[in-house]
Formats: structure tokens, C-alpha cells, sequence
């Protein structure tokens, strides 16, 4: 799972515009930003020595991105919602070295998660 969360922030992080980024082309500052930000998290979860630094870089960004898709309607949203999880998973899987900062990220993507269904519920 950490080889294929590298592999996807590597494609990410070199082609920016395949999610949400060609809405946020309008701002290269931040497009640069995210994407340097995937691929130095990318080359973290390659080595099992700094996956879990990674995991926690890595969760906003990939959450970030995640919001983005589905408060947009950007086609990618089950695809980034699949990384976040994973994401999520490595953060878990460690736990024990991380454990309140492990429970506040991956609480705060419950909230995240629940208060978007909720608003969705209210607007159909």
C-alpha cells in the first residue's frame, strides 16, 4: 500500500491538472506548491524508515485534495477518496509512534466526511 501511494503522489505531483488543478490553475503558486509538496511525500513512503512522516504530510494534502474533488464535482473524487483512506491506513498502522496526532487527522476526516454527506442530504 505505501509503494502504490508513492507511485499515484508521483503521477500527482508531476501532472498537477489531472484533479482539481485545472480549476486552481489560476493560482501556479499554490499548483506548484501541492504538487512539489506530493512528490517530496512520494519519495518519503518509499523508504519504511520516513512512511510514517509521510502519512502525516501527506493526509491534508491528499484530504485537501479529496474536499476539493467532491465540493467541485471533479471526476476523480472515489480515486483521491481511495488515497486519503489509505493515507489514513499508514497513519493507523502506526499509531502507536503517533497516537493523539493520528487520532485528531483521521478525526478530523470523519468530521470532514460527515459534514459533507450532511450538507449534501440538505441540499436535494
Amino acid at each position: 500500500m505505501r509503494l502504490y501511494l508513492a507511485f499515484s503522489f508521483f503521477l500527482y505531483g508531476d501532472e498537477p491538472r489531472i484533479l482539481a488543478w485545472h480549476f486552481f490553475g489560476y493560482s501556479r503558486f499554490y499548483e506548484i506548491f501541492i504538487g512539489i509538496a506530493e512528490l517530496a511525500c512520494a519519495l518519503l513512503l518509499l523508504f519504511p524508515r520516513t512512511r510514517t512522516i509521510a502519512a502525516i504530510c501527506l493526509f491534508p494534502i491528499s484530504l485537501n485534495i479529496t474536499i476539493v474533488n467532491f465540493e467541485f464535482d471533479i471526476s476523480a473524487q472515489v480515486y483521491s477518496l481511495l488515497l486519503t483512506v489509505m493515507c489514513g491506513l499508514l497513519l493507523w498502522g502506526d499509531r502507536k509512534k503517533t497516537p493523539f496526532l493520528t487520532m485528531v487527522l483521521i478525526g478530523i476526516f470523519v468530521v470532514t466526511t460527515l459534514f459533507y454527506w450532511w450538507k449534501e442530504s440538505r441540499v436535494k
